[in-house]
């Protein structure tokens, strides 16, 4: 089990830090073939599994029927495409194969005696993943240093300093520390101006359209369950302001990665190409906006073509749009990943994956609820640390293609999969050290049973 544990971590570790340069890691790297290196992990340790004992305990924890058809249909779907399309058809299922990790983070969270152990290398993550962005300015020169692989599509692609969901994992940082401000340093202010720091890092450098998104749900997802950030954010908010206007009425030229410089005026200028807006310098943002509504309105005429298509999609094995980037590589996905479900699964598949999630997210609140029950302050502060996480993917998808990417789909369905896990052990009376009393921890082996210390 220790043996699992540590290699998924390091395979979780390396898709969120390296992600679009290790999603083209491939046993063997030839074009067109060669097993991700993420799936080859999920084959692995799915095969070592005892599933006697996982599956009673995976039924028990919740309803498995969506889960089974999420899988089963989308599995099928794509088996059906292999022999018109090749290996692309289950190249073009990912996000369906790499969701099993669902069942992978369950596994290996409930076969633990001490699960809250699993987040203890988090924070050493979070700083790695900090300093790894400091290249983000000099990121052209530092991807010439890169070691590189032969892509999928046939071209070399570097391995190294992409930094595609950086901005993201930096956002994430910012919500540790205000979650778990008391351990650093013990002084809160140093954590809220790091968090500051990184948040403005983040949007100034970056600038993207989905990180201002992302910025306000992490900032509601925080306030509706810690009111008491509010007026942080509120003072955050202001000392932005007031740094813009300094830099503003300075003339200091900060540009980003549109090589455009910092203001207000930008930001508020980029924000509304998000609808379609075109104004001066930022013409290609809100043109990209066009052209993605015009590949969703495609596809979702494509899918009500015929009653075949509504219930089941048109299956995977080819692109969903035309269009294609540079060394002539299609756009396989619309920059949707919702769009691309109903596209390519139909009614069937979209049904399966919101009865999931409905699922998932009902025993998220009431393993919170069990957390506040048992006044575990640390159960509570991961729990929206991993809300955060979510909540980032749930944006993401709206405009771009993140289910697809296995940097975010396998973590994003681990994370679930542990989440169901630390529902399973607190329903069946287990508790975490740090909540026992003092004369009881030297019997809390005891009071994890046979049942719930499964080694799967």
């Amino acid at each position: 089990m220790t043996m699992r544990i540590a290699l998924v971590g390091v395979i979780l570790g390396l898709y969120l830090l390296l992600n679009s340069g290790f999603m083209q890691v491939r046993i063997p790297p030839i074009a067109g073939g060669g097993i991700p290196i993420g799936e080859l992990i999920l084959l692995i340790v799915l095969a070592s599994l005892d599933y006697k004992n996982l599956i009673p305990q995976l039924s028990k924890a919740v309803f498995l029927l969506p889960f089974l058809v999420w899988w089963g249909f989308g599995l099928g779907r794509a088996i059906f495409g292999v022999p018109e399309w090749g290996l692309w058809a289950l190249r073009d299922a990912t996000h369906v194969i790499e969701s099993l990790f669902f069942i992978v983070g369950f596994a290996l969270v409930i076969g633990m005696k001490k699960p809250e152990q699993l987040y203890w290398y988090v924070p050493v993550f979070l700083i790695i993943v900090s300093l790894y962005a400091l290249g983000y300015p000099i990121r052209d020169k530092l991807l010439l240093m890169s070691p590189t692989i032969v892509a999928g599509a046939g071209y070399i692609a570097p391995i190294l300093f992409y930094y595609t969901n950086t901005p993201q994992m930096l956002l994430w940082t910012a919500v540790f520390l205000l979650l778990f401000r008391s351990g650093v340093g013990k002084n809160i202010t140093i954590a809220n101006i790091l968090a500051g720091i990184l948040t403005c890092y983040v949007v100034f450098l970056f600038q993207a359209r989905t990180i201002y998104l992302q910025l306000i749900a992490l900032i509601a997802l925080l306030v509706f369950f810690r009111k008491n950030l509010l007026s942080r954010f509120v003072i955050g908010g202001v000392a932005a302001f007031f740094l813009l206007m300094l830099v503003s009425g300075l003339d200091i030229k900060i540009t980003g990665r549109l090589q455009q410089a910092i203001s207000i005026e930008f930001l508020l200028k980029h924000l509304i190409s998000t609808f379609g807006i075109a104004t001066s310098g930022l013409e290609g943002p809100a043109h990209g906006i066009e052209q993605r509504l015009g590949w969703w309105l495609a596809i979702i005429d494509e899918w009500l073509a015929s009653v075949w298509n509504f219930l089941f999609g048109v299956g995977y094995g080819f692109p969903l749009t035309e269009f294609r980037i540079r060394y002539q590589v299609p756009v396989r996905e619309p920059h949707n990943s919702y769009i691309s479900i109903i596209g390519r699964l139909g009614a069937v598949g979209l049904l399966a994956f919101s009865w999931m999630h409905f699922l998932l997210i009902r025993i998220w609140r009431r393993t919170y609820q069990m957390c506040k029950q048992i006044n575990w302050q640390t159960g509570l502060n991961w729990l929206l640390f991993i809300m955060a996480f979510f909540v980032m993917t749930w944006v993401l998808a709206i405009g771009e293609d993140a289910f697809e990417k296995p940097f975010w789909t396998i973590p994003y369905y681990f994370f679930w999969g542990c989440i169901l896990a630390f529902y399973d052990r607190l329903r069946s009376g287990w508790l975490p050290r740090e909540v026992l009393p003092a004369t009881s921890q030297s019997t809390q082996n005891n009071l994890v049973t046979d049942e719930n210390t499964t080694n799967p």
